[in-house]
Formats: C-alpha cells, sequence, structure tokens
C-alpha cells in the first residue's frame, strides 16, 4: 500500500510548494518522538528542509547507504517503531557499529535493524538474514529462522575452498560481528583470517565447551547465532523430570554415553522416588550407588515461574526445604543445589527481586551450597553477588533476552541447551535435557554413610483427638521439627490447636525425657518450630532437641478444642519437617 501510493517514498517538498499533508505530520511527530529536531516546534504538516534533515541525520545514524531525505518504507517503519538509532544507556559502541554497518550492506534484507548497541531478538534475527544472504538466499527466502536449510549451507572458513572470495569475506565480517554481540572485543573493521581472529575463536569455542579448532565451523555459527548452539553436539549429561526408577531408564542413559544426571530434590510430579513410593530402592541410590552416575540437585517448585515466586518468605522456605529434602536423599553436605529461575528476568528483576532471593538462601542453607538454574544474564549476575558458587545455564531457551548479547558466564558449570523425548525403556518412554558439563565445579558421586534418617517430610490427616505416629530411626544428636495444619473439612472450632510431640522409643538408652520437645501450632498454615515453646508452663527458646545418634523416636498428634472436647465431624492437615545434624 505504501509503496503503491508513494512509489519513490514520501519526498521533500519543494520550498514553493505550500501543500499540507497528514503524512508529513506523521512523519514530524515521529521524528519529534524519537528525539530529532525539524527546526520547528510545532507540527506543520509540511514536509520542508527541516524535516528533510531531520531524516538525513536518522538514516546517518541508521548507517543507511542512501543519504537523501525520502522516506522509504523502510525508513517509515523505523520512523513508527520503537525502535532506536542512537547509543542508549548500557548500549555497546562496537556493537552499534556493527548494527550501522548491516543496515548499510543488508537493507534490503533486514530493514533497519535498531543501532541502540543493544544485542537483542530483533537484531539476532538480522545477524541470521545476514548469514542467509552470504548462503545466496534471497531477500524473500531469508527468514531469520536457523533452520535445516541455513545450517546445511554454512559457509565453513577458512576449510572450504569452493566459497568466493566474496562469500568468505563476507562470512569472516559476520563472525567478527557475531563474536562482538557475543561479548568479545575484536576489530570489524577488516576480513583478514588472521591470528587474532583465530584465537578470539578459539576463546570462544573454549567458553562455550567446543572443540577449539580456530574455524568458523558448524558448532561455532550455530553457538554464535543461537544461545542452544547445534542442538545435535555432543553431549555428557542430562537433566529430566521422569524418575529413573523405572525399569530400563537408566540403563536407557547408559546406552547413550551419559553418566551425569540431574534429577529433582522437590516438586510432586517430578521429584527423586523413594522405598515408600512403591519401589524397591531409592531413585538416588540407583543413580549414584548402583549405576555409578554422577547427580546434580535441582530446586524447582512446580508450576513457579514469574517474579512472583520470588519473595523473601519463599528464599527462606526454599532454603530450609533444599536443606531438609537433600539430607533426606543422603545428599552429602556441602554439595551444590541448583535453584531454578526459570523465566527469562530482566536486570530491574534480578537486581531488585532475585539477588535479593538467593541472598537469603545463601544466608540460609546451613550445610550446602547454592548454585543457579536460569540465564546468562540471570547467572552472571547472581553468580557476581557471590551469592551462588556454581551456575546451570537455561540456553535451550534462544528466545530469551537474557541469553541473547550475554557471554556465557565465566565458570558456568552445566549447560542445558536441548530436549529429547520419545526415549524407549521397559518402563515407559522419557524425555531428558541435553547437558553438557564443564567440570568446573564438583558434583555428588557418593551418598551419605548414615543408616538412618537425616530428613524426612510427611503430610497426614487427623480426626482423632490423639494419634500416635511411626517409630523411625535417625542420624545425629540434635533433632529439629518444623509443624503447619490447616483446616481439611468439617467443624473446626476457632481456637483449636495442633500439639506435635517427638518423644523417644524404647531402644533409646538414656533419653532426657520420655516426651523431649512439642510444637503447637493453630490451623492457619503457619509453620513453627522448637523456637519459643511453652514447655511444662515455661516459655523455652529451644533450637534442637538432644538425640541419640540411631535412636528411635517417634511423634505424636494431639487435637485440643477450646472445650477439650474431641471433634465430631472435622479434619485437619498436619504437615511435618524433620532435620537432624551432629554437633
Amino acid at each position: 500500500m505504501f509503496k503503491e501510493k508513494f512509489e519513490n517514498g514520501v519526498v521533500q517538498q519543494n520550498p514553493n510548494d505550500e501543500k499540507k499533508d497528514n503524512i508529513y505530520g506523521i512523519i514530524q511527530g515521529a521524528l519529534f518522538c524519537k528525539g530529532y529536531s525539524t527546526g520547528s516546534t510545532d507540527i506543520t504538516c509540511n514536509f520542508y528542509s527541516g524535516t528533510g534533515n531531520a531524516i538525513k541525520k536518522l538514516k546517518a545514524d541508521a548507517g543507511c547507504s542512501d543519504t537523501s531525505s525520502n522516506v522509504t518504507l523502510n525508513v517509515m517503519k523505523a520512523l513508527l517503531s520503537m525502535d532506536q538509532f542512537k547509543l542508549v544507556k548500557g548500549g555497546n559502541s562496537l556493537i552499534q557499529t556493527v548494527q550501522r554497518t548491516i543496515n548499510s550492506k543488508y537493507e534490503d534484507y533486514i530493514g533497519l535493524a535498531p543501532c541502540d548497541g543493544l544485542y537483542g531478538r530483533q537484531m539476532n534475527t538480522a545477524l541470521i538474514k545476514v548469514l542467509q544472504a552470504i548462503e545466496g538466499q534471497t531477500p524473500e527466502q531469508a527468514n531469520g529462522n536457523f533452520g535445516p536449510t541455513t545450517t546445511a549451507n554454512l559457509p565453513i572458513i577458512p576449510t572450504d575452498e569452493s566459497l568466493s572470495a566474496k562469500t568468505k569475506e563476507e562470512a569472516i565480517f559476520l563472525g567478527k560481528y557475531a563474536l562482538v554481540c557475543n561479548g568479545y572485543n575484536i576489530s570489524v573493521g577488516t576480513a583478514t583470517w588472521e591470528n587474532t581472529l583465530v584465537n578470539k575463536i578459539k576463546e570462544f569455542q573454549g567458553d562455550m565447551f567446543l572443540e577449539q579448532t580456530g574455524n568458523l565451523d558448524k558448532n561455532t555459527w550455530m553457538a554464535l547465532l543461537l544461545s542452544k548452539g547445534n542442538p545435535d553436539r555432543s553431549y555428557n549429561a542430562c537433566d529430566t523430570a521422569y524418575t529413573m526408577s523405572k525399569e530400563g531408564r537408566i540403563e536407557k542413559l547408559k546406552e547413550m554415553g551419559i553418566n551425569i544426571i540431574g534429577r529433582y530434590i522437590v516438586g510432586d510430579s517430578k521429584i527423586l522416588q523413594k522405598v515408600s513410593d512403591g519401589y524397591d530402592i531409592d531413585e538416588i541410590e540407583k543413580i549414584v550407588k548402583v549405576n555409578g552416575f554422577k547427580f546434580f540437585p535441582i530446586y524447582q517448585v512446580d508450576g513457579t515461574p514469574g517474579t512472583h515466586h520470588f519473595t523473601q518468605q519463599a528464599a527462606y522456605t526454599a532454603a530450609r526445604l533444599a536443606r531438609i529434602r537433600a539430607k533426606s536423599f543422603k545428599i552429602p553436605e556441602n554439595s551444590i543445589i541448583y535453584f531454578a529461575v526459570d523465566f527469562d528476568a530482566v536486570d530491574t528483576e534480578i537486581l531488585n527481586i532475585i539477588i535479593p532471593y538467593f541472598k537469603i538462601i545463601k544466608e540460609n542453607i546451613g550445610c550446602y551450597k547454592v548454585g543457579v538454574y536460569g540465564t546468562r544474564n540471570v547467572c552472571t549476575q547472581v553468580m557476581n553477588s557471590k551469592y551462588a558458587e556454581s551456575c546451570f545455564v537455561s540456553d535451550m531457551s534462544t528466545g530469551y533476552s537474557g541469553n541473547m548479547g550475554y557471554k556465557m558466564p565465566k565458570d558456568w558449570n552445566l549447560d542445558q541447551f536441548a530436549e529429547i523425548g520419545g526415549i524407549p525403556a521397559a518402563g515407559g518412554n522419557f524425555a531428558i535435557d541435553k547437558v553438557n558439563y564443564s567440570g568446573k565445579q564438583g558434583l555428588v558421586t557418593g551418598l551419605m554413610s548414615d543408616k538412618c534418617i537425616r530428613g524426612f517430610i510427611d503430610d497426614i490427616t487427623i480426626s482423632s483427638s490423639y494419634i500416635m505416629g511411626t517409630e523411625r530411626e535417625y542420624s545425629g544428636n540434635r533433632l529439629k521439627l518444623y509443624v503447619s495444619a490447616t483446616k481439611a473439612n468439617g467443624d473446626i472450632p476457632d481456637g483449636t490447636r495442633v500439639v506435635v510431640s517427638i518423644k523417644a522409643g524404647p531402644n533409646v538408652t538414656n533419653p532426657l525425657d520420655a516426651v523431649l520437645h512439642t510444637v503447637t501450632v493453630n490451623p492457619n498454615g503457619e509453620l513453627k518450630s522448637f523456637d519459643d515453646e511453652e514447655i511444662y508452663g515455661e516459655m523455652c527458646s529451644i533450637d534442637y532437641a538432644r538425640i541419640e545418634n540411631g535412636g528411635a523416636y517417634y511423634l505424636t498428634y494431639e487435637i485440643l478444642t477450646p472445650d477439650h472436647k474431641p471433634l465430631k465431624n472435622g479434619e485437619i492437615n498436619v504437615h511435618i519437617e524433620i532435620e537432624t545434624e551432629y554437633r
């Protein structure tokens, strides 16, 4: 439509032409919004030299090869977009040089990309279109998707002798542009294949755990232009939401050459399985002890992406639950637990929400270490804050702004880059995420030697006034109990309380008392522990209950109504968490 009406673009008026037109007013208004002066303080609906000079200035800032004042379709699109053509705060001048250069050379393919010095989704698409242009695709064919055709025609530099001198030159330029956009400092003024460029490519390949050939090969091109890189490249690890307790699954991973796996230590649908779930061996025992896999634990509550999850209270809960769950699975102390930030957090969210969240986890995780799972930007910033010691990068999310234009975090440990599903096994098909392990931080290679429980979490529903729980043996010499309760159904009188007591079993040789300690809660969901408990009529501040290592202890649950009568037809859900330690 635009081209039909303005075959040569919107052309500057002759000074003697007094005609006013709304299209001129639109152009002037758009220039004002982008910070370009037309020489007038008002929208005149004329297109004279003042407006013409502003268009020339915008074209110069955009790197256009056309220096006239004509408003072409691409210029009109740029005017009516939110794109900026001046360096913005946080922008990189070398990236801006790249942006202006590709606009000058490849406008037919990419239109006018922003020249703000930021590497984002639009510029990433533009670079892929440039690659497609170099490969010989027409502007209509170049769609900015790195698909099979683009992959099959990659210019391999310097080994492909069939390339023309021009194709080779443009490919070298593009390789430099992509290195700059990935955070590597290199001159983009020449297309000479030289040692400086080869060494920079090797540095990038090393950072990405690729073979350091020094060539612009398939894996390198894809890693430069897609955060996930080549999804078909080799890998030595995986993570999965599928249990390995089912028959044939872990054996299948061995056949695939994998001996490192990440699994979840929380989450109803994907948590590690235990004997109590109906299996003949705990899943983590099967993974680590029986099959000799290395293991890394992941903390991600089901369905929790988004800033609303990362509150201060959630951080305290995450630190406690992760610690107790890790103990329950006999994961050794000082192991790294990777806490997931599974959404595209931007800088303000990272600074104001994510980093404070990890600060609390770091300060409360106790005997374990903190790792972070997220985009390159999230991982880098949390690592730089010193609130995580290791990172697990979600490079598979290629469209995330937190991956585009960000170097791989310097000390990354795990890199997730592709998904593979439909893997057959006797226990049912399953899926994994492909992961590379850099070896920069250790993984879990063995389990605690304790024969008894170090951590335990359970939920029960009670209606009787008094219930005795199962007797269990605990390792350690100190035990802490956390309790919360909620109304399940029925008539629960206001003022009703639940008292949970930890008691010594018959095999305890020297119990301090038959009832060690109690926790009293209202059925309102508030979690409480031994701290500030009333014991025998006196308020005490007791952190842990003293226990015998290997001793058997059990819980009792008592419902106290205000009138001291049994519940008639109500039920209460009780949540308990237990952890022990040696001190």
